[in-house]
């Protein structure tokens, strides 16, 4: 029986079928779900682009911000403190909107058990392999980010890893 389920999120649409699906899982089992967001020093382009699309979220703007300026005097705005004055501040700031966002989307699928966790360090693949462990997770769950198969030879997805290295079950949402 399932009583601990892990669900990876890096604010792509694949990371929220993810923990959407790991959501359904945790409430059917009732078991918690943690939800798990690697933060990394440089953000990858998928965590760019996750970045934009943030920003698009936050209102009303002509443009979506394309600087780490104008993401970090964005965020400030949105926090209405102006705290965030670098682009490890604003990295960070997204991050945790990616977990509130996951959390918020376990809640509402019925999870009664939902935590979060911020995870630092590179690779990605092995931080969520270590949490796993570390939290006695039954299960992953994470995202596809659905590379090529040439392209896959060379790079390897973060999934890929996860699914290589976990001592659990993996099950990977497209």
């Amino acid at each position: 029986m399932l009583q601990r389920i892990l669900a990876a999120t890096d604010g792509s649409e694949n990371a929220e079928r993810a923990v959407h699906l790991a959501a359904e899982i945790a409430r059917r089992f009732e078991a918690t779900l943690l939800v798990a967001h690697v933060l990394v020093e440089r953000p990858s382009a998928d965590e760019i682009g996750s970045m934009s699309t943030l920003m698009r979220e936050l209102g009303h703007m002509p443009f979506a911000p394309l600087h780490m300026d104008d993401l970090i005097q964005s965020l400030a705005r949105r926090d209405g403190h102006g705290a965030i004055r670098d682009p490890a501040d604003a990295i960070r700031a997204v991050a945790d909107h990616h977990l509130s966002h996951a959390q918020q989307l376990a809640r509402d699928t019925g999870v009664r058990h939902v935590e979060t966790r911020l995870l630092e360090g590179a690779p990605p693949a092995n931080q969520l392999v270590r949490a796993a462990e570390a939290e006695r997770c039954d299960l992953i769950v994470i995202g596809n980010r659905g590379l090529g198969a040439i392209k896959s030879l060379f790079i390897g997805s973060v999934s890929r890893r996860v699914t290589e290295h976990a001592g659990t079950s993996c099950l990977t949402a497209r």
